[in-house]
């Protein structure tokens, strides 16, 4: 009865899948059902080696006239080894176009405004000695310069962008890109002669007769303000214009417009040569464009003795 007792305990066990040695393990299961909880070795593990991410872009910005401040990158590095960064290729800056016409510049102005390639600082400066060394699961920073905003070349209100390219040790991520951007700030004084285009403002009349008033228009298109100078020159004959009615010089916000009516002015000879306007910011900081000048045509004719508007 004893033998027939343990023979009925054994065959439990080994329907449990208790092992015969006693050792409590569950070799008797079916490998699926044995690893049916169990993830298979390496399936959910964390690629291993260092990471490179940025965690903090500043928003950069450079006056014009005035060299930029050093700003700092945040980076990271969420690996577990060591990150490396070895090299950095600063890539060339590209600055947004210009829209509409400007006037009263020089040629050689015209075709440097917007075009990127006119000012010796344009491009980005990494103050950070390499290599740069971030331990895994901590920040570093990168410093960094803007280029320079050189009055006569850039605007306020546009963008300089370019794409840094980071060498590392990140496996995937060896040649990392950067993209920075910086607004440029400061004042832009545009001229617009209302009625017509380009640079040239004729006051012609004949006979006598007074030419009919002409209107300019002023705007600051930049993102600070502007005190405006309009300065009238002419020749030795007398020549001149005035101001009839609207803006006569003064504070110019960012994003605001004025117009002024001009007329001509003789007080001498009935034949008498053309001038110039010139509207000036002065030597103030932060006036991205050179003073504007306006050509002014001006003939008065009559047939003796002396005329005057």
């Amino acid at each position: 009865m004893l033998w027939l007792l343990t023979a009925a305990w054994l065959a439990a066990c080994g329907r449990l899948g208790f092992d015969a040695a006693g050792d409590g393990s569950h070799s008797g299961l079916p490998d699926a059902a044995a690893s049916a909880d169990a993830p298979a070795a390496g399936a959910d593990a964390a690629p291993a080696g260092p990471k490179v991410m940025v965690t903090g872009m500043p928003a950069m910005i450079a006056q014009c006239g005035i060299a930029p401040q050093t700003y700092q990158i945040m980076l990271a590095n969420p690996g577990d080894q060591e990150l490396a960064i070895t090299g950095i290729d600063v890539g060339a800056t590209t600055i947004e176009p210009v829209v509409g016409t400007l006037v009263g510049s020089s040629p050689a102005q015209r075709a440097a405004v917007g075009s990127g390639s006119g000012s010796p600082g344009n491009a980005y400066t990494v103050l950070t000695a390499l290599p740069l060394y971030i331990p895994a699961n901590t920040t570093g920073v990168l410093q960094l310069k803007p280029p320079d905003s050189t009055v006569g070349t850039d605007r306020a209100n546009t963008n300089k962008h370019a794409t840094l390219t980071l060498t590392t040790n990140a496996p995937g991520a060896e040649a990392f890109p950067l993209d920075v951007v910086t607004l440029v700030t400061g004042a832009n004084i545009d001229v617009a002669i209302v009625g017509t285009t380009g640079d040239v403002l004729n006051l012609n009349g004949t006979s006598g007769n007074c030419p009919a008033n002409r209107k300019i228009s002023v705007t600051n298109s930049g993102t600070q303000s502007v005190t405006l100078q309009t300065l009238a020159s002419g020749t030795s004959s007398g020549l001149g214009v005035e101001v009839a009615s609207g803006f006569n010089g003064g504070t110019l916000a960012g994003g605001a417009a004025a117009t002024t009516t001009f007329k001509p002015f003789t007080s001498s000879a009935c034949t008498v040569d053309g001038g110039t306007l010139i509207y000036s910011g002065g030597s103030a900081s932060g006036v991205c464009t050179t003073d504007v000048q306006i050509t002014v045509n001006l003939s008065i004719t009559g047939a003796s003795g002396s005329c005057s508007c």
